[in-house]
């Protein structure tokens, strides 16, 4: 349910200014608001544990739905909280009893003239208010100071999509600029793999990208790769994909008896590879999913993925907080497939001597 947190003078128990308080939600605010779908919240009758907690009331201006203030008697309490919600661009609607009485800043503003004492101006209070409900809905909160999502990112602690986009190639160009990252690790869970095909003929993002994490891992950048057999069969029967560039790309790779992997600076990078078929038939191993996910010397992640919905294709370029859980468990998942052997390679790419 939406939250309404109502902010006026309340006064003491049993004074006027507490009773017009009480007039003022009963017959006007709660009768619209609850209408609107909203619970009705105020400080005074929030529960025990939260009433005249300065942080609690604080936490209300910032994250209900929706403000209703009272500005009669220019109230010290009123403005400085009206002034939080005004300074992040939260919706807001401003009652009061005396026009005459408000200071030149608020005047600009919408604000309601009430008066309890006539039931004609009660009933058309009631509707002016709600009227501002309604537009207020149809107009999304206004930051009035623009945050990059690197701000958001730390600010919240959260995790945010920073871009998707759309087609079978462009996720090569997000890929690439990750990966130039100032980054200490890369996991790459490709389907064809670029490492052991090559970059597809026409595709020069592919390319770029390619030789990108080529130029990482010779600097140092520990690398994590992830294939499909399965994936690589189906990219060489493709009479539309060429491949030009295997036999470099294989003749690229470190190779033994038991493993594949790239020559790193100080150490061999091992792939690992997807079983075709896991126990659980219903679910097929890396069918469409493509992840690029980098962890930068600094500690942050970000990632690139890319899903398959029924033929269109979207890559999703993702950063905060979560991501850096999501790298852990793409290590995890790294280490649970077995080693890709070079036999598997040859039996489905055969390269020439």
């Amino acid at each position: 349910m939406k939250t309404c947190f109502v902010i006026c003078p309340l006064g003491k128990p049993k004074s006027d200014t507490r009773r017009t308080a009480n007039a003022l939600l009963k017959h006007i605010i709660k009768p619209i608001a609850t209408k609107s779908r909203y619970k009705v919240i105020r400080a005074d009758l929030t529960p025990e544990h939260e009433r005249t907690i300065p942080e609690s009331i604080s936490k209300h201006i910032l994250e209900d739905d929706l403000v209703i203030a009272d500005l009669t008697s220019c109230n010290a309490n009123v403005f400085y909280e009206l002034g939080k919600r005004h300074a992040w661009g939260g919706r807001c609607i401003h009652l009061t009893q005396d026009m005459g009485s408000l200071p030149f800043d608020i005047r600009h503003h919408r604000v309601i003239d009430y008066d309890l004492s006539d039931p004609d101006r009660i009933d058309e209070v009631k509707r002016e208010l709600s009227q501002g409900i309604r537009a207020l809905e149809n107009i999304p909160p206004q930051c009035p100071f623009p945050l990059t999502p690197k701000q958001i990112i730390e600010l919240a602690d959260i995790t945010v999509v920073i871009e998707r986009y759309t087609g079978r190639r462009d996720h090569y160009y997000l890929a690439d600029r990750i990966a130039n990252s100032d980054c200490k690790r890369i996991f790459l869970m490709q389907r064809s793999s670029s490492f052991i095909l090559g970059p597809e003929q026409g595709w020069g993002a592919e390319e770029t990208f390619y030789h990108t994490i080529l130029q990482k891992i010779e600097e140092g950048v520990e690398f994590f790769h992830v294939v499909s057999l399965e994936g690589i069969a189906r990219h060489l029967k493709r009479p539309q994909s060429i491949f030009p560039e295997t036999e470099e790309a294989l003749n690229r790779l470190y190779k033994n008896n038991t493993s594949v992997g790239i020559k790193g600076k100080n150490k061999v990078f091992y792939f690992k590879r997807i079983p075709e078929e896991e126990d659980e038939h219903d679910l097929k191993p890396d069918r469409q999913a493509r992840t690029l996910i980098i962890e930068t010397v600094s500690g942050e992640s970000e990632c690139a993925l890319v899903v398959d919905l029924g033929g269109e294709q979207s890559c999703f370029h993702l950063k905060g907080s979560k991501i850096n859980k999501f790298m852990k468990s793409c290590l995890d998942y790294y280490d649970r497939w077995p080693l890709l052997k070079w036999k598997e390679i040859e039996n489905i790419v055969k390269p020439e001597g």
